[in-house]
């Protein structure tokens, strides 16, 4: 071994030695937030954004970041000389925290180029950013992120980013497109999306079961009914961050919905997957069916199996104690390849499903009893399933 690569050995034995250290030893990290590439990015957005007199909370920044990492703005000096600021997280903090007081500031992801090789990472990460969550677009850039597996988490090792201008507008490849990741919700209004509230048909003036608050959308429970995508899609990766409000109690996603009212005068036919708290991940067939390992353990007998009203629809989720904490964020992957679907909960497989009867259909979020908030309603369509 040549000394260059020992002393490059030694040093960064060193680091993350003192890195882990500081990390675990000062400050609490959710598991969830750090346990894949797109809930470090994810949190890394959600932690900088908020209203002027909503704290920031730095010490979840801390746990994203190692504490060797780095963030680099990059602008322009008044010379025309372009320039870059290096800092590490604490600088970051001091900078960015009486700045964030003055103001609102919200930034999210709008696109995103993924490359990994082993334990590393790059992501090159689209953004724009609004002083308020309904106002107007304050300008658009691009993250680069650098990541690092350490063999249990997740670590941002640098950012290193940005603004758009006149002289370097954002390409083409590094904005939304088709095959990019869409966001179904967009954070202000129901646009893309129609209710289905069967007891509108009849009675006057009820409260609205869904609408949006704080740059949430809401689900109250009640009047009970469905939110339907005006779209039908079929491949494709969603990724949905709910949480229950108050009293924990009943939700779902209908993924491959069709004709409405299809069961009880109120379900859509589809395949949902449960939210419903402590149960989230099972499977519920609605007039459509789909088959998972161990049937019968996961089902009931046979002959009770049905889909429709009075069978066996249910099929249970694979695992126990998935679910977050009542009033913290959970994040559902729901991954869906012709007629396979494979469903993940805080980076847990719950539930995966093949043989669907249907393949290709609406999205649907229900009101179904209890008030629930969404803020993140990602689609991006896949080929290919992630491997269990």
């Amino acid at each position: 071994m040549c000394y260059r690569t020992l002393c490059l050995l030694l040093f960064s034995c060193c680091l993350f030695e003192n890195g882990y250290a500081q990390a675990t030893d000062t400050y609490q990290v959710s598991p969830a937030d750090v346990s894949s590439i797109d809930a470090i990015i994810d949190a890394s957005y959600d932690v900088i954004s908020g209203t002027a007199d909503e704290p920031r909370n730095w010490d979840r920044e801390r746990s994203l970041f190692h504490p060797e990492s780095r963030h680099m703005p990059t602008r322009y000096e008044s010379s025309g000389a372009y320039t870059v600021d290096v800092m590490d997280v604490e600088g970051f903090i001091d900078r960015a925290d009486p700045f964030f007081k003055k103001a609102g500031f919200y930034e999210y992801e709008i696109a995103r180029k993924t490359e990994q090789f082993g334990n590393i990472a790059h992501v090159l990460s689209t953004y724009a950013w609004k002083n308020e969550i309904d106002g107007p677009v304050g300008g658009r850039g691009i993250n680069s992120f650098q990541l690092l597996y350490d063999g249990t988490r997740w670590w941002i090792m640098s950012v290193f980013w940005q603004q758009e201008s006149e002289r370097h507008p954002i390409p083409e490849a590094y904005l939304p497109t088709q095959t990019a990741s869409r966001h179904l919700f967009n954070g202000h209004d129901l646009s893309g999306w129609h209710a289905d509230v069967p007891a509108a048909d009849s009675l006057d003036g009820l409260p609205p079961s869904f609408f949006v608050r704080n740059g949430y959308l809401v689900s109250a429970g009640e009047p009970r009914g469905h939110l339907i995508s005006d779209e039908v899609f079929q491949n494709y990766r969603l990724e949905v961050q709910y949480r229950f409000t108050g009293e924990p109690g009943n939700s779902g996603v209908l993924v491959h919905a069709s004709t409405p009212r299809s069961l009880y005068k109120m379900f859509p036919k589809s395949i949902e997957v449960q939210m419903m708290h402590e149960n989230a991940g099972d499977f519920w067939v609605i007039v459509e069916d789909i088959e998972v390992d161990n049937m019968v353990e996961r089902r009931g007998p046979e002959e009770d199996w049905g889909i429709v009203e009075g069978k066996a629809r249910r099929i249970l989720n694979l695992t126990d104690g998935s679910e977050r904490p009542l009033g913290e964020w959970n994040t559902m992957v729901i991954e869906t390849v012709d007629n396979t679907l494979r469903v993940w909960l805080n980076g847990e497989l719950v539930n995966d499903g093949y043989n669907a009867t249907v393949h290709r259909g609406q999205i649907a979020l229900q009101a179904e009893g209890a008030e629930v908030e969404f803020r993140k309603v990602l689609l991006t369509p896949i080929e290919t399933l992630t491997e269990r």
